[in-house]
């Protein structure tokens, strides 16, 4: 069965945001090596794709082809904490 949804962000999503709110806008990769805890890229992607839905993060596509650094915080720190 499902989760139910939460506008509320869990303590993985919140920690996910610190990295971008940090380092500015990110890939995959680079959220991934500023996590406290070693996760599998997947997971990590996975992440960002339900903060996507979430509207939290943005993810800028270029030309049809992901550009380097797709990820972005879409709120600030002060709406979130």
């Amino acid at each position: 069965m499902a989760r139910p949804k939460t506008p509320h962000l869990t303590p993985l999503e919140l920690e996910i945001m610190h990295v971008l709110w940090n380092e500015g806008a990110s890939n995959v990769q680079t959220v991934q090596q500023h996590l406290e805890r070693e996760l599998a890229y997947t997971t990590v992607q996975t992440m960002l794709n339900i903060l996507h839905r979430k509207g939290k993060v943005k993810r800028t596509l270029k030309s049809g082809r992901t550009s380097i650094n797709p990820w972005s915080a879409a709120v600030s720190s002060s709406v979130i904490t």
